[in-house]
């Protein structure tokens, strides 16, 4: 028997209703408790080691995303301070005087308004191509 196929022995203490279901379970499948104990210790030692691989890759993507992001933010930044540079620009300006002061909600209202003539005007657009056709 090699290294690797030698077992060894452990010695542990389970509660009286465990040891019964062990017994059941036992007899039931034709299997020793030794036998049936190694096997979950197995499965669960197997399932330990996935579970601390999947944390050690987890942590692994964690950290390239964070690299990303940072290396994204630190592109995206000079874009974003350009394009505001440009749009303040070209944005119109909208100080007035203390005596010129217009509500927010008359300036919208104004812009309605000049939205439905041009919608009108479209309209009207339309008709006139239509009576062409």
């Amino acid at each position: 028997m090699t290294l690797e196929e030698k077992q060894r022995m452990i010695h542990i203490r389970i509660n009286n209703a465990v040891h019964k279901e062990l017994r059941k379970v036992a007899a039931e499948y034709d299997l020793t408790i030794q036998e049936i104990v190694s096997n979950a210790v197995e499965e669960k030692v197997e399932a330990l080691e996935t579970q601390v691989r999947l944390e050690r890759e987890q942590v692994k993507l964690e950290r390239k995303a964070h690299e990303l992001e940072t290396m994204i933010m630190e592109r995206i930044e000079p874009l974003q301070i350009e394009i505001e540079q440009e749009f303040a620009a070209e944005a119109p300006n909208y100080t007035e005087s203390s005596a010129d002061k217009v509500s927010v909600m008359e300036r919208l209202e104004t812009i309605e308004r000049e939205i439905e003539t041009l919608v009108g005007e479209i309209s009207k657009i339309h008709q006139l191509i239509d009576q062409c056709e």
